[in-house]
This record gives structure tokens, sequence and C-alpha cells, in this order.
């Protein structure tokens, strides 16, 4: 497997201890067939609300951390690989482990491309062939490259035809504060899911993953669809209720409750993660979301 600076990590056989950064890596190992090789998980809160065919087996997996990885259960958890979603652990402040730390622990680390290294990116993401790579890749890790296959076949899409008319999309997640909207620009997974679900990002020339929008650039963008994105929580009440303060800051907030898409209630519900992290869940909403915006056309 290759980190996001090119180097490669490499195993002389399958892997049987692996720790996983959050429920992205967690549930593609379980679809993989390899649940028993996960030691523990961090992010474990959004276990829960996964989908119902691998939800018992994730909620089973030991918890590294609620949210980020606690360093000392992670290096501790007697992983051979570390499976990181981002590169680093340096969201929210948050220090991870060294290659120090690692090499103490007889621990490899290894990263989800797709979502980690979009900061290397060169061009917009407009397929999910790196998507696939990144289950190839795990496949591989854990001998499982015939159920890796059947995965990324699963996942196959019909393209929507080029000349349809392509609404205009606005992906929205929860932000520290309403001052700017949380979005993404064309170096995200779901720039692509946008695009291929027939849609546009309204924020397509912005050579970002996610970043922080003005409300004002939002309003000049006029997006015809608001995909309202939520991380997956400890229960369905927690993830309803963050789905609500969305809406509410949506219809409540006056620089943007006089938007159509506002005005006339054209909002996705979706998970954050479905939309910035790699699984076989990136073909599902593109195919929802996709008869979402086929009532525009």
């Amino acid at each position: 497997m290759e980190l996001c600076d090119g180097t490669e990590v490499s195993f002389d056989r399958p892997v049987e201890k692996i720790a996983t950064g959050n429920t992205a890596a967690l549930e593609l190992l379980i679809r993989l067939g390899a649940a028993d090789k996960v030691v523990g998980t961090a992010w474990s809160d959004g276990a829960g609300a996964l989908s119902a065919d691998v939800r018992t087996q994730a909620e089973k997996v030991p918890s590294l951390g609620a949210r980020a990885a606690d360093k000392e259960k992670l290096l501790q958890s007697g992983a051979q690989v570390y499976i990181d979603p981002y590169e680093g652990m340096t969201m929210m402040g948050i220090t991870g482990p060294t290659a120090a730390d690692f090499q103490a622990a007889g621990m490899k680390r290894v990263v989800l491309r797709s979502s980690a290294c979009t900061a290397s990116l060169t061009a917009p993401v407009t397929t999910l062939d790196g998507v696939m790579a990144d289950i190839r890749s795990l496949a591989a890790l854990v001998g499982r490259q015939q159920e890796g296959e059947k995965l990324v076949e699963s996942m196959r899409t019909e393209p929507v035809a080029a000349d349809a008319i392509r609404p205009k999309v606005l992906y929205l997640t929860s932000a520290r504060n309403n001052d700017q909207a949380s979005t993404i620009g064309n170096r995200q997974i779901g720039n692509a899911i946008i695009e291929l679900a027939g849609g546009t990002n309204i924020f397509r020339a912005v050579d970002k993953a996610q970043f922080a929008s003005s409300w004002e650039d939002v309003v000049a963008g006029d997006p015809d669809v608001i995909v309202v994105a939520v991380t997956r929580q400890s229960s369905r009440d927690a993830v309803d209720r963050s789905y609500q303060a969305l809406l509410d800051q949506l219809k409540s907030d006056p620089r943007i409750a006089g938007l159509r898409a506002v005005r006339e209630g054209r909002f996705v519900r979706a998970y954050a993660e479905d939309f910035t992290l790699p699984g076989v869940e990136n073909a599902t909403v593109i195919r929802s979301l996709s008869q979402e915006l086929s009532k525009l056309r």
C-alpha cells in the first residue's frame, strides 16, 4: 500500500490484526469478510448508524475512542496495521502517534488514499476510481481479493447522459460556527458523487477538498438542491437532532433563507462519511441522489 508521499508499505502475508481510524475502513473490512481481524476502531460512535447488514458486527469491535483514536489505546491494541482515513491524526488539533511510536509498537500505518491524499491531488475527482483502488488495497491486505472485486463490481453505476440538464448542488455539513458554510470543492469524493449522479457541484471550480465558504458565495452559486450531511453518531436520535439543527439553520438564517432550494425544501439527507470517505455507500448515494436530481430535469 502507498502513503500520500509515495512511500510504499509492504506486507509479506495477509494481516491478522488491524485497527481502523474510523468506520469507513471498518465497514469495508466487514464487507470483505474480515471482521474478525479488526481489534479496534476509532470514531466508534458511528458504528450504530451503519447500514443494518454490517451494524451488528461493527458494534462488537472494541472502541479506540468515541471519535478520534486515543493514542495509548491505539498503540496498545496489538494491531499490526493502523488504517488511517486521513493524512495523520491532526483533525480538531489532536496529535496522533509519530512514526517512531508506530515502530515501537510494532505497527505499520497505512492510509485510505482517496480520502487521506486529497491535498496532493492535481486534478478534480470525477470518478470513484480512487475508492475502488482503496477497496482493492484493503482486500489484498487481508487476502480477500475475490471479495474485493465483487464489492467493486457492485459499485458500478450507469452514467447520466451528458446532454441532460445538470442541477446545481450544494453539499453542506456542520461547521464549527455559522459564519461560514462547510462544504466541498473538486478534490473530494463527494464532487465525483455529485457529477456521477448528474448534478453540478456549485464549488466544482474550487481546488480543495472540504473547506469553509462564505454564505455570499453560496448564494451566488444558487443551488437547486442542498445535500444536508451529518456524521454518523451513537444513535439515530442523535443523527436526527443534528440533521434537524442544520435544517433549522438553513431556514432561519436571513443570509440563505431566500435561496430557492431552501424556500422549496429541496434537501437531500445524507451521511457526511458517504460523501467524504471511501465505501460502497458512495455508489448507493449516487443512485439515490440521481433519482432526486432527475425530478428537476
